[in-house]
């Protein structure tokens, strides 16, 4: 249950599985609504029903209960040898356990193995000879809730270090009291304070390296992991560059705009010069044009690049310019993604462009489903063709089958947790060259052995390549008559906007959509729309935070913008530097500009660099816009300054930091 009271003319909702918003409009028996509650319910879609909230679907509540939260436990604990302080390569007896229990722990015991026991929460614990010993803790709760767990561990040997690998680039953070040079990875920052090779490091660097933790070192750096670097090597930066792009007229909702198509480049390479040659006798030099055609019909466009190092490419496509009143087509993808428990069940969803009124699913083992998006737990591995038929609101019906194996019987799951390390794809959505390496790790972060992995696309092994962007993978892993784990990624790129003002209604639309992401907008003003093209107009003047989510299963990526509505427009003439704003500062690959209200009027604005030369001149005709956007792929890193040239008016002292 969510308390919707905050948007207008709303006020319970309940949101079931798949992020469905329901509002009970009518009730068939009494119940009283609390925020947070679990429910089970039997409902009727009602269709035809007016409601002032447009949060959600009006439903009728045939039957709902609360699901009772039970309070439950589970022990659960690590353990790590204490180094002996005399001798650092030596390890004591002295073994150091940490609780990891679940619950409202009232009372602990630990049985160490030998003979002896403990009721401290964390306690360490002294053998009296090196050895194996099998230990177990007990667990009460304020509930009554019981927990028992053991697991063989090992004191006085020396362990060995758990090697990991990584790829990513070098910062320089000695701006930060006592840090000096750190590695990036996935937005996790470690610092390298002890070396197995020499190495020199330069900001910038793109290496790839192996690492381990060193979870008991101290640094005066404290803004990051502390690790030791076991191999380092620089990757290089290749200078090859390919032309490459895609268009698309779907993003608008006006018949009157469909001859505009917007064009995403998606070449490789530090592009300084692009050319369009569109088909129609006009050509553009923008990065990303939107260019308007005189007539429907298939055209021959080229792009030819220029980089920074001096390569050229050139691409050509034929582009159809189409005028929506093709039906939209009844495709849709099969989304299989696994579940903890019980073993071997998946959760099956069927994503369409389209409303999806029933389905109809086979599992493959005899088993049937006419569920949205069911649950099924298979009894024994093999091969399955799994098939499900749909039926959308336009009255069409297809099917789609998919082969599914289960690669092990029903074992239960392994304890502990994957180390699944993910390189995004570098580049554009276009070049599926991500890479995905698992390793399974027992409850004291130890890779188990003789472990087989298996890919949902086919591929076996501890490591994949040659992985996509915006498609699901799921691995996995199988310790032979013991047990077994499955994790489900993507590498969801986060979605790019645009929004265009026609006639007072702003137009938000999704940049190069993919064909099986749901979009989500949030307008800031409590509406809510789904779509790659939406409209919606505002009904104050203000500042609103737009957010749009894409969304893959339970995987989704957001990106946000912020919108000035003003029901009015003024003049460049009438603007000054204090009204404008840039963001974001730093700036990556785009930044835009903000007049802080809609202006008309023909803009040249230049980017000048510190040495005074124009690095960036873009030549705008603003008819109602807020904000205008400029690409900065091309920039080094550095500070710029803008220049904004209206008339004879000049508005200066806008600056702002190109930054990778």
């Amino acid at each position: 249950m969510k308390d919707l009271s905050s948007i207008s003319g709303c006020k319970w909702g309940i949101v079931i599985e798949n992020t469905t918003v329901l509002l009970p409009a009518e009730m068939a028996m009494p119940f009283e609504f609390k925020a947070g509650q679990k429910v089970e319910l039997a409902y009727e879609l009602l269709q035809n029903t007016a409601t002032i909230c447009q949060a959600g679907k009006p439903v009728k509540i045939h039957k709902i209960a609360e699901i009772p939260v039970i309070p439950e436990c589970k022990a659960l604990f690590t353990w790590a040898s204490v180094p002996n302080p005399t001798a650092a390569d030596v390890i004591s007896n002295k073994v150091a356990f940490t609780n990891k229990s679940t619950g409202n722990l009232k009372e602990c015991i630990w049985y160490f193995g030998d003979e002896t026991k403990s009721t401290e929460l964390n306690p360490v614990h002294e053998y009296a000879k090196p050895g194996e010993y099998k230990v177990c803790l007990v667990i009460y709760t304020a509930e009554g809730c019981k927990s028992e767990y053991c697991t063989t561990i090992k004191a006085g040997y020396v362990t060995q270090p758990v090697i990991l690998s990584g790829k990513g680039y070098v910062k320089d953070i000695s701006s930060i009291a006592g840090c000096k040079w750190a590695l990036i990875m996935d937005n996790t920052i470690l610092l390298p304070v002890q070396m197995a090779v020499n190495f020199e490091f330069k900001a910038g660097q793109n290496v790839e390296f192996a690492y381990e933790l060193l979870a008991s070192t101290v640094t005066a750096c404290q803004s990051g992991k502390p690790v030791k670097i076991h191999k380092i090597v620089e990757i290089p930066v290749s200078s090859a560059c390919k032309a490459y792009f895609s268009a698309t007229n779907a993003l608008w909702s006006d018949p009157a705009m469909m001859k505009k198509m917007a064009f995403a480049n998606q070449s490789t390479g530090e592009i300084k010069n692009c050319k369009w040659s569109f088909g129609d006798g006009t050509t553009s030099t923008e990065l990303r044009p939107v260019h308007e055609y005189p007539a429907f019909g298939e055209y021959k466009v080229c792009l030819y690049i220029e980089t920074a190092t001096g390569c050229t490419s050139e691409y050509c496509a034929v582009v159809k310019v189409s005028n929506g009143t093709e039906p939209v087509p009844c495709a849709f993808d099969l989304v299989i993604k696994p579940k903890d428990q019980p073993a071997n069940t998946f959760l099956f969803y069927a994503l369409s462009k389209q409303e999806i009124k029933t389905w109809k699913w086979s599992f493959g083992d005899g088993q049937l489903s006419d569920a949205q998006n069911p649950s099924h737990t298979y009894e024994k591995p093999g091969v399955y063709e799994v098939k499900c038929t749909i039926t959308t609101s336009t009255g069409c019906t297809v099917t789609k089958s998919v082969r599914f194996t289960v690669q092990s019987p029903a074992l239960p799951q392994c304890p502990g947790a994957f180390s699944l390390l993910l390189f995004n794809p570098s580049g554009t959505t276009a070049v599926c060259n991500g890479k995905a390496v698992v390793t399974l790790m027992d409850e004291n972060i130890k890779p188990y052995k003789d472990v087989k992995y298996f890919w949902s696309h086919g591929a076996t092994g501890d490591t994949v390549k040659n992985l996509c962007p915006n498609k699901q993978y799921v691995v996995q892993a199988v310790i032979a008559d013991r047990c077994q784990k499955s994790a489900s990624f993507s590498f969801l790129t986060a979605p790019v906007m645009k929004i265009e003002k026609a006639s007072g209604t702003y137009i938000f639309s999704v940049i190069s959509p993919e064909e099986d992401l749901i979009y989500r907008w949030e307008f800031g003003d409590g509406k809510v729309a789904y779509g790659a093209s939406v409209e919606n107009s505002f009904d104050k003047e203000g500042n609103y935070d737009v957010k749009l989510t894409a969304i893959s299963g339970d995987n989704s990526s957001t990106s946000e913008q912020k919108v000035a509505v003003i029901l009015g427009t003024t003049s460049l003439d009438d603007m000054a530097v204090r009204d404008i704003q840039i963001y974001p500062n730093p700036v990556r690959e785009r930044v835009w500009i903000d007049f802080n209200k809609p202006v008309s009027g023909t803009v040249d604005i230049d980017v000048i660099d510190m040495k005074g030369r124009i690095a960036l001149i873009r030549n705008l005709n603003l008819n109602g816009q807020h904000y205008v956007e400029l690409d900065t792929q091309s920039l080094k890193d550095g500070i710029y300054f803008l220049r904004v040239n209206h008339n004879d008016q000049i508005l200066t002292g806008l600056k702002f930091l190109k930054q990778k």
